[in-house]
């Protein structure tokens, strides 16, 4: 009976360790407290009768001395395994609160950096649509105001009396251009006869030479052509000559002296003829060519002196004609300096009205941009405020992440720091277990050890009784349901901590969520603030681009008329007297009423081109613009896409931050399930030696006989003394 009694004791003692042991496996929420004084005086009630049992035995069979010892040896090897974990997990430990550390640091720099790049961007930003509100809003209110209105009635009046003048002057100007024609065809038909009499004196000239060069040729070529004949009969005679003198040598040989002298003097006088007849040919057509040449020289002096007095005819003429053209002029320029007296006084006029109505528009200007200022510093106040807000919005929540991540640390270490304190115990247990078994091998008695169960005094534990080991157990089927109601209840206390894990990664989750969504929201906020900056900006340039462009129309319109103006009064003055002339020759001469119907439809015609010009204008005007919109839309299509890449990269450190976070988060929780893996084994194996030990003492306990030799004097066993336990 008392070994089933200490069996069952030590049953329910190891299933009190195993529960224990599952409880620690798991990261609880709170922390739970038990009572190592009761724990600690079962193991010694366990103990005691133990000792006990064993004591009333004297003999051991070398068999189980073996078995004791290799289970002694596999419990060393346990606890130098164990030893091994621990200090593994503590290097572990520390390498982890390190690299947390780093990191926190390294999240807390690239926050500061981000926020500090952030806030001078913003305030660069701020400043440079500041500058740029003030213009834009006095541009805004000037088109909202009625000066397009005003304008164009002013310059409707400047209109009309363009059109009066640009009428009158296209009647003188159709008039002077007419009596120009006329008289430059004129003078372009006395030019281009003068231009045909002095081609044909070149013309002439030119035959002339070249039938002198074709004389002197031809007489040359003939004097040639004689000589060579001349060399040829010559060369002739002198054979003919020197076979004479060939056969005058025979026949001097042979013949008389007679003979030869009348030879000779034959020969002598055909040379002499034949040299007089040449000389005569020669002289012949030196005459002709002579005679040839005078009458050529003298038809072309004729045809010049022809010529000559045409050309000095036509000079005097064109004299004449120049002298009236320019009596004409002269009348014209005094008409015109009139004119132009009276053109100066209407341009003074429409200065000073042009001047009034630039000053009345400077005037209406500054108080427009007087009051966009206001509009401008309300609303740069209230994008200010709302910026100010989502950062205070965005700093809580990274302070309340910062909060949690800090909490789930703490929790782990605290975690740590128990099932370390755990473990130790558990270690020392051990150790008291084989110091028995040791005892009992040496000594094979079991004696009082209650002084030395002061081990646990040293932690700071209090942990309080469970309930169910006043129940004791003495059957093995009420041990088994005991076992499995306690791996029912760590199986259920495992399930509701990994359902808390899943809130708290679902919480986490949520979070990131909302500060994305947040973040968001910032982005939108911020990119709409950008493009109402942007937009007024753009409405600021294209109000200032049409200002530009009317002042430079303007200035260019007033400049041309003034120019214009001076060219036609010049024009005018020329014109004026000819005109006169031309009416008093119209008023004799039906025949040039043609004429002016033709003038009339002349400056119909050059009104209308005038017409079609201005349009032009007109048009060119609207395509400039066109075109400065279309600049203006792409400048501003760039920057949205450089302030996108800028958010853009902003998000892509925060989500590099909160991946870094999760992968921190990832290995810490990891590194967390090994940890507990890791206890949980070396638990269930420190449970699996006790039960192994228990089960050993159970099958030896049936076949030991009872005996009473190690009892004293009251019957109760004696304990051999346990030693002194280290701490870990």
């Amino acid at each position: 009976m008392e070994v089933a009694v200490i069996r069952s004791q030590m049953r329910e003692l190891s299933s009190d360790l195993r529960n224990i042991v599952h409880t620690l496996s798991v990261p609880l929420s709170f922390h739970e407290k038990w009572d190592m004084r009761t724990i600690d005086a079962r193991l010694l009630s366990i103990i005691t009768q133990s000792s006990s049992f064993v004591n009333s035995t004297k003999n051991f069979k070398p068999e189980d001395l073996k078995m004791v010892d290799s289970i002694i040896q596999q419990l060393n090897d346990k606890r130098v395994q164990s030893d091994k974990i621990a200090i593994e997990a503590v290097q572990k430990s520390e390498v982890f609160t390190h690299q947390i550390e780093q990191q926190k640091k390294e999240f807390k720099k690239t926050m500061e950096k981000v926020n500090n790049d952030y806030n001078v961007q913003r305030k660069s930003e701020v400043n440079r649509h500041k500058n740029e509100m003030d213009t834009i809003q006095s541009d805004i209110d000037r088109l909202n105001s009625t000066f397009e209105a005003k304008l164009n009635a002013e310059v409707g009046k400047c209109i009309i009396e363009k059109d009066k003048f640009q009428t009158e002057f296209n009647e003188l100007s159709e008039k002077y251009q007419t009596m120009k024609n006329n008289l430059e065809g004129q003078l372009h038909d006395y030019d281009s006869k003068v231009e045909q009499y002095t081609k044909e004196l070149k013309e002439m000239e030119e035959n002339n030479a070249k039938l002198l060069v074709e004389l002197e040729t031809d007489y040359q070529k003939r004097i040639v052509e004689a000589e060579e004949k001349f060399a040829k009969r010559s060369k002739q005679l002198m054979d003919e000559a020197e076979d004479l003198k060939k056969k005058m040598d025979n026949f001097d040989s042979n013949s008389n002296n007679n003979d030869l002298h009348s030879i000779k003097e034959k020969l002598d006088r055909l040379n002499e003829e034949h040299e007089i007849k040449a000389q005569k040919i020669l002289e012949e057509k030196k005459k002709e060519l002579a005679e040839n040449i005078e009458n050529l020289i003298n038809e072309n002096a004729k045809e010049e002196m022809d010529l000559r007095q045409e050309i000095a005819k036509n000079k005097s003429e064109n004299k004449i004609r120049k002298e009236n053209m320019r009596q004409k002029l002269a009348s014209l320029k005094e008409q015109a300096t009139a004119q132009e007296s009276l053109n100066a006084e209407k341009i003074k006029v429409t200065k000073l009205k042009a001047d009034q109505v630039v000053s009345d528009l400077d005037s209406k200007r500054q108080k427009l941009i007087l009051d966009q200022k206001s509009v401008i510093d309300l609303t740069k106040k209230r994008y200010l405020n709302d910026l100010k807000q989502q950062q205070k919005k965005s700093d809580a929540t990274m302070s309340q992440s910062r909060q949690k991540l800090a909490q789930l640390q703490n929790e782990f270490e605290m975690q740590k720091k128990r099932l370390e304190a755990e473990v130790t115990a558990l270690i020392r247990k051990r150790n008291r277990l084989q110091l028995d078994l040791k005892a009992i091998n040496e000594t094979g008695s079991v004696k009082n050890s209650l002084g030395y169960f002061d081990f646990v005094k040293e932690q700071v534990v209090d942990i309080q009784p469970n309930p169910s080991y006043s129940n004791k157990i003495t059957t093995v089927n009420g041990m088994v349901n005991k076992f499995q109601t306690c791996n029912k209840k760590s199986n259920k206390k495992l399930v509701e901590m990994r359902e808390l894990k899943m809130k708290c990664d679902q919480e986490l989750k949520q979070e990131k969520q909302r500060l994305l969504v947040q973040l968001e929201k910032t982005k939108t906020q911020l990119n709409n603030a950008i493009d109402g900056v942007r937009l007024l900006k753009i409405r600021k340039d294209e109000l200032l681009n049409k200002q530009r462009m009317q002042d430079t129309i303007e200035g260019t319109q007033l400049k041309k008329q003034e120019s214009e103006l001076k060219a036609k009064l010049l024009n005018q003055k020329e014109i004026i007297r000819q005109l006169k002339e031309e009416l008093q020759k119209i008023r004799v001469d039906d025949s040039k009423r043609k004429q002016l119907s033709i003038i009339q439809a002349l400056q119909k015609s050059e009104v209308k081109e005038l017409q079609k010009q201005i349009d032009e204008f007109d048009e060119k005007v609207v395509e400039t613009i066109e075109n400065k919109q279309k600049e203006l839309n792409e400048d501003l299509i760039r920057e949205k896409e450089k302030s996108g890449e800028v958010i853009k990269k902003m998000i892509n450190r925060l989500d590099e931050a909160f991946q870094e976070l999760k992968k921190v988060k990832e290995v810490y929780e990891s590194e967390a399930i090994k940890e507990q893996q890791r206890w949980m084994e070396l638990r269930n194996d420190i449970a699996e030696s006790n039960l192994k030990i228990l089960a050993n003492d159970q099958t030896k306990g049936k076949s030991r006989p009872p005996s009473s030799a190690a009892t004293s004097s009251k019957g109760t066993p004696v304990a051999s003394p346990l030693p002194s336990l280290r701490r870990i």
